[in-house]
């Protein structure tokens, strides 16, 4: 059977719908607590500016978008490896579902 290719623009609007979703409901409780002295503000802040960016680049523009996902790419490396104490936990495979689609963006852009 051969792939659907007609459905890829609709895939990619509906990861990017994803990762927004998923990141709003991880970090909007930090967020919304305006503690300008916790550094899990600042990611969560980071987290929630990017993942809108990463929305409006499909629309907009392809630079947004690959720069977006950057930027939510190296956040969340950097979390994962500063979470990792020599064992996998339940909480850094949380990291795992922004990495794989901000690579993704990162990758292919805007390009259908």
């Amino acid at each position: 059977m051969k792939p659907f290719r007609s459905v890829i623009p609709f895939s990619r609007w509906l990861l990017r719908i994803a990762l927004f979703a998923f990141l709003v409901i991880i970090h909007f409780q930090v967020f919304k607590t305006f503690n300008f002295s916790s550094i899990g503000f600042y990611f969560a802040a980071i987290y929630l500016i990017f993942s809108m960016l990463l929305l409006f680049g499909g629309v907009f523009s392809e630079r947004l978008t690959v720069v977006s996902a950057l930027v939510i790419l190296v956040l969340a490396l950097y979390q994962l490896i500063v979470s990792f104490t020599g064992t996998i936990t339940n909480a850094m495979v949380w990291f795992i579902i922004p990495i794989s689609i901000s690579c993704y963006f990162l990758a292919s852009g805007n390009r259908s």
